[in-house]
Order: C-alpha cells, then structure tokens, then sequence
C-alpha cells in the first residue's frame, strides 16, 4: 500500500515537473520571438540607412510595413488570449507579451512612417496631395498618418490611464481598426510599385 502511494506520488510529481518544463519551453520560445522582431527592427533600420541614396530605398518601407501589420497580429493574438477569446498556454504571460509586441509595433509604425515621409521629401514630392500626383499616393500617406496616430493612441494611454471597461473596448476595437488599415496600406503600396 505505501509503496503505490509513493509510486504515485512520484509519477505525479513527474508529471508536474515535466509540464513545467514544457511551460517554461514554451515562454522561452515566445520571449525569443519577440526578442528576434527587435533585433528585425534594429536590421530594417540598418536597411533604410544603407538604401537611402539608391533605388531600392522603398523596399526597406514595404518590409517595415509589412513586419508592422505581422506583429499586429501577433499582438491581437496576444490581446484576445488575455481576455478568453484564444485559449491561453501554460506559463506564458500574454500580457507581458502583448505589452512589448505592442510598444515594439507602434515604434516600428512611427519609424516607417517617419522614413516614408524623408523619401517623399528626398524626391521633392508634396506631403499632401497635388493633382499632379497620383490618388493613391495621396491615400497611401493620409491612411499612413491615421496608423500612426491609432498606434499611438493605442500605446500611450494603456500606460497613463486607469484601466477601465470602456478603455479597454475602444482599445480592442483600435486593435482591428489597426489591422485593417495596415493591410489597406499594404494593398495601396503595392499599388505604387
């Protein structure tokens, strides 16, 4: 009888060990992930310096785009996993996660749009749009100026304001309207291709 008892307690005890060493897997995966879009980041950045000058200098902006509307996502999958919608892995802390998947994403916006802005200048084209210039074009920066905007008024109230019901509905709502305005500016860039 004490000998099945404490067969079972170790295999029990095993059995948690192994499950926590699957969680812990399993976080350090995640946090490597996000680790590897910031180091991305830091790359594109060397990119948009190093094509500045040539032709290829609108590649870097589709890729950082492109990154932008990837981690977006990730970061909705992260918000939906902290209030139920998705269900939630053991020892992963989904907020923690989607906390710094949203900074990262709303640094990587600011930074695209900001380069977007110094190659139009670079080429002596207007900021707002001319008749001389193509609608898309105009479009492709107007909807780049709202991204940028919901992405900031996504991150920094989360940091400054308590948290309340309504805060967090309008700030899941800005989320999909985030989303779908990166894959409108998507669409329209590979319009200007």
């Amino acid at each position: 009888m004490h000998l099945s008892l404490l067969i079972g307690f170790l295999m029990q005890s095993e059995l948690a060990n192994s499950q926590q060493k699957r969680s812990a897997k399993r976080k350090d995966y995640f946090s490597a992930a996000i680790d590897m879009a910031i180091i991305s980041a830091s790359i594109m950045l060397l990119y948009f310096i190093l094509t500045s000058n040539t032709e290829n200098m609108w590649i870097g902006h589709a890729a950082a785009g492109a990154v932008s509307l990837l981690f977006t996502a990730f970061g909705i999958f992260f918000g939906a996993m902290m209030v139920g919608r998705v269900k939630r892995f053991e020892g992963v802390n989904a907020f923690k996660l989607h906390r710094k998947i949203s900074v990262y994403v709303t640094i990587l916006i600011l930074a695209t749009f900001i380069y977007g802005l110094w190659l139009i200048g670079g080429h002596g084209e207007s900021m707002f749009w001319e008749q001389s210039e193509s609608f898309t074009l105009a479009l492709h920066g107007w909807v780049g100026l709202a991204v940028v905007a919901i992405a900031l008024s996504q991150t920094l109230p989360s940091f400054l304001l308590k948290k309340t019901k309504t805060k967090r509905t309008v700030h899941t709502i800005l989320g999909y309207v985030l989303m779908a305005l990166l894959l409108l500016q998507l669409f329209l860039g590979m319009q200007l291709t």
